[in-house]
């Protein structure tokens, strides 16, 4: 422990973590990055005989992460036209 003025100040140990500075971001309103979530939680990655991971399963869990980012970028894609369709028909652009 070290002293600050007349104070304590306990440093945090590997056990305990900090508290997070925000909050995270709600993911229930799009199904998709609640899948992704769901996805990130439940990820396991194969070892590999010498030790570390095995390259081919990682790249593997890339491309499915990957695939999974895509469908959540063109979802809000989708949102994001149909969000401004009537705005545009009703300022007159197009």
């Amino acid at each position: 422990m070290s002293t600050v003025g007349k104070y304590t100040k306990k440093p945090f140990s590997r056990r305990e973590r900090r508290p997070p500075s925000h909050p995270p971001a709600p993911v229930q309103d799009n199904p998709v990055l609640v899948e992704i979530a769901q996805w990130l939680s439940q990820v396991r990655f194969r070892k590999s005989v010498i030790g570390g991971l095995d390259p081919e399963d990682v790249w593997k869990k890339l491309e499915e992460l990957n695939a999974l980012y895509e469908k959540a970028l063109l979802a809000e894609r989708v949102r994001s036209q149909l969000l401004r369709k009537p705005q545009e028909e009703t300022d007159g652009y197009r």
